[in-house]
């Protein structure tokens, strides 16, 4: 079995828990290789979008930078910050542009000197014709354009202030048409400003002065900031979609760039939501630290296929903690910079995870079940085939004791009747022998109801009929029996029973049982004290009394004692201490008939043993238990 069945069934069993655990593995590998492949799906799909934005922002950019004359050209510096028409192009520099102002001190001289006279009057003093005048006592002396229409902006704001609308009026206009691309100190342009005044002045009456401010900001829209744009379209033209789209499309340039501040540096492209930055320096001595910046939408493709969901980061974070997720880096040149970082996830990876565990969970149950009862069914077969040898040797064994035992009482009985038959014997000698053959019968009769009991256990029995019997009166007869073969085996036997009362009875001693049970209880007990008994010091005690509700009949003697380990194995069929010890006739059926009857009756045989100093077994019985 161990040869055929054993060793095979385990090596099946460890291959089947390898097989399981490489099922498990190729799986999840097929599970990643799918994740990776939709991951190089998206990453392709999403970096051509992003090749074919940046082409047409490049494009923009080009053409953005290509003025179409020399005068555009050598504005250039001027339109640091501007915008295209669609509103996608920005331009940002590090430091201000070069003012166009005349280059000579003495004529910076007179016009800070206007300045300061005028302004000192017109908001100090608050005398708007002095301002004039001090802003106009310098004029003939400034030749430079920008210096001029600075001053004369001046003189219209202090003409409008004193009320005097036509001077105001005729500077306005003529700065509105002449001013070309001179600005203000503060960058703001002259002409846009003016022409705002204007339309101001008149309170909206001249249609065609408004119309030409509309104009003249749909052309120089470059060259106005987004806050000033902001307000010049809201006071001259909130009904131009044009001019509403640029300014969304500078604000959203805008709040990308502050996001992406990096786009101002080296950066070539940044990626951001579904739009592309995209930047390229401005070169010439011109524009010095200058970079056009263009917006481009991204028609991304779609980021959920099937069970697949991609999701796109700013910067290069690959996710390596999560397996359900395959990173990828998403870059417009292949040895680029990182855009963003791609992660496409497998929605349903956590449940196909817990079946295969599940799986994996069953298999291996099954596999141990399989062991187990493979296992099981050996040790069950292994242990049959020990018990039936032990049994086996058992009954050997007990057929050599019961031999044993037959032959010593026959043998007495057959030499006492051949004495009786042969020769005259007086009375007192046929009595002597009428007692030996007396107890070698009872002795042979006690061996053949041993062996006969083993057929009661484990079969349905007859309940023992029960009466009111004195105990005292029993154990005297049994007593009175066993005490010619205490004399004979030179053994001192102890009687400890209370004398009867005037009815005959002991007190307290009568009990509803059966006298016949009891009496082989006892017997049994007495037999094995005297076979164990210790030599010629050997010595029974027979003895009874009353416990609360219980009636105790002890049996005890002083030889060898019973081992801790033994003291219940007693009382199991056939066991005896030395088996093979024919010196010490017995069959190993008495303890276990005996325990057998207390317990028919109600009771229970108790065993306290010292080894060296001998055993005690007592008896116990209810003392008013009638046994239904």
């Amino acid at each position: 079995y161990l040869l055929l069945i054993l060793v095979p069934g385990g090596v099946l069993g460890v291959l089947a828990f390898r097989l399981v655990e490489q099922e498990r593995r190729e799986t999840l590998r097929h599970y990643r290789a799918r994740l990776d492949e939709e991951a190089d799906t998206f990453q392709k799909r999403i970096e051509t979008a992003l090749r074919v934005a940046a082409l047409r922002a490049r494009a923009r950019v080009v053409r953005a930078l290509a003025p179409a004359d020399e005068s555009q050209r050598e504005q250039r510096h001027v339109d640091a910050v501007g915008f295209d028409t669609r509103g996608g192009e920005i331009r940002y520099t590090r430091m201000p542009p070069p003012d166009a102002t005349a280059s000579g001190t003495e004529e910076l001289r007179f016009y800070a000197l206007s300045v300061r006279g005028g302004e000192s009057y017109e908001f100090q003093r608050n005398d708007p014709n002095q301002a004039i005048d001090a802003y106009a006592f310098y004029l003939p002396r400034v030749q430079s354009p920008v210096l001029r229409a600075r001053l004369q902006l001046r003189i219209a704001r202090a003409a409008a202030a004193a009320g005097d609308r036509p001077l105001a009026t005729a500077v306005l206009r003529s700065l509105f048409e002449h001013a070309g691309t001179a600005r203000m100190d503060n960058g703001l342009p002259i002409d846009m400003l003016a022409g705002a005044r204007l339309v101001w002045l008149s309170d909206g009456a001249d249609a065609d002065l408004a119309e030409a401010v509309r104009v003249r900001l749909r052309q120089r829209h470059r060259s106005v900031s987004t806050p000033l744009l902001a307000h010049l379209v809201r006071q001259h033209a909130p009904n131009d979609e044009s001019l509403r789209q640029l300014l969304v499309g500078r604000r959203a340039l805008e709040a990308s760039v502050a996001r992406h501040t990096e786009i101002l540096g080296s950066a070539t492209a940044v990626l951001d939501d579904s739009h592309l930055l995209f930047a390229k320096p401005v070169l010439g001595p011109d524009a010095p630290g200058v970079r056009a910046i263009v917006r481009e939408s991204v028609g991304l493709p779609s980021l959920t296929v099937g069970d697949f969901e991609a999701q796109l980061k700013p910067g290069d974070n690959p996710d390596a903690t999560d397996r359900a997720v395959a990173s990828r880096a998403v870059r417009l040149a292949r040895a680029g910079a990182a855009l963003a970082t791609l992660h496409v996830r497998d929605r349903q990876m956590a449940a196909k995870i817990a079946r295969l565990d599940r799986h994996r969970t069953i298999n291996h149950a099954l596999v141990v079940t399989l062991l187990v009862v493979t296992i099981g069914g050996a040790i069950v077969l292994v242990y049959s085939s020990l018990r039936a040898q032990h049994l086996a040797r058992v009954r050997a064994r007990l057929l050599a004791n019961v031999t044993h035992e037959l032959k010593t009482p026959l043998t007495s009985i057959r030499i006492f009747s051949e004495m009786l038959a042969e020769d005259p014997l007086d009375a007192s000698r046929t009595r002597q022998y009428g007692r030996f053959l007396h107890t070698e019968v009872l002795r042979l009769s006690h061996l053949i109801e041993g062996v006969l009991g083993l057929s009661w256990r484990g079969q349905a029995e007859e309940p023992a009929p029960v009466e009111p019997v004195d105990l005292a009166a029993v154990l005297r007869r049994v007593a009175d029996g066993f005490a010619y073969r205490a004399e004979e085996a030179e053994t001192a036997f102890d009687v400890a029973i209370p004398k009867s009362d005037g009815d005959g009875q002991a007190d307290g001693l009568v009990a509803v049982t059966n006298a016949e049970c009891v009496q082989r209880i006892v017997l049994n007990l007495l037999d094995n004290a005297l076979k164990y008994g210790r030599g010629q010091d050997a010595r029974v005690r027979l003895s009874i009394d009353r416990h609360d509700r219980c009636v105790r009949i002890a049996v005890s003697d002083n030889g060898p004692g019973i081992p801790r380990t033994e003291r219940e194995q007693v009382f199991k069929e056939f066991h005896r201490l030395r088996y093979d010890d024919y010196g010490v006739p017995g069959s190993g059926l008495g303890l276990t008939i005996a325990r057998h009857l207390a317990r028919r009756l109600g009771g229970e045989l108790h065993l306290d043993s010292r080894e060296g100093a001998g055993t005690t077994f007592t008896l116990e019985l209810p003392a008013d238990h009638k046994k239904e």
